[in-house]
């Protein structure tokens, strides 16, 4: 869990100020990042004291929540890399709108590598044997699916 609240919390922050226009040497910037590495290093202060049971306090419908966003905000982040196409919108909900309206302006082969990995990826999970490499395995494919032929490498 503090693994996934950390790296939470830094995707939120970084998505946050990009949306308010802060650059990397803002004041404000400065003070998010020194929010994060508080709240990371008192994560960690309670996981060496062995305080993960304080997560229990938190409701499910808490974390239900929490995750969801998270969620929402990791694929809105790699939807213009998987299809080509850039959602427009003033926030995360409204550019998965606007990308799935926009169906037509996704580029064929863009989305279709990213629709292969998939299904790679998916199928590498099926086999009981392949599945701790299944990541692995897709992003393979996909790296050399997607390359040109070797006749016109450049070496």
């Amino acid at each position: 869990m503090v693994t996934t609240l950390t790296s939470a919390i830094v995707l939120t922050s970084q998505s946050v100020l990009s949306d308010a226009g802060h650059g990397p040497k803002d004041a404000g910037n400065v003070a998010v990042l020194t929010v994060t590495v508080t709240v990371g290093a008192v994560m960690l202060l309670m996981g060496v004291l062995r305080l993960g049971a304080v997560m229990s306090f938190v409701s499910n419908a808490a974390m239900t929540g929490f995750s969801t966003g998270i969620a929402l905000q990791i694929i809105t982040g790699v939807l213009k890399g998987a299809t080509g196409y850039q959602p427009q919108g003033h926030n995360k909900l409204y550019q998965l709108g606007d990308w799935l309206v926009h169906v037509g302006d996704w580029k064929g082969a863009t989305t279709l590598v990213a629709v292969v990995t998939l299904g790679v990826w998916a199928a590498a999970r099926a086999v009981k044997r392949l599945e701790p490499v299944a990541l692995l395995i897709a992003m393979v494919v996909a790296s050399v699916g997607g390359r040109p032929c070797p006749s016109t490498w450049n070496w």
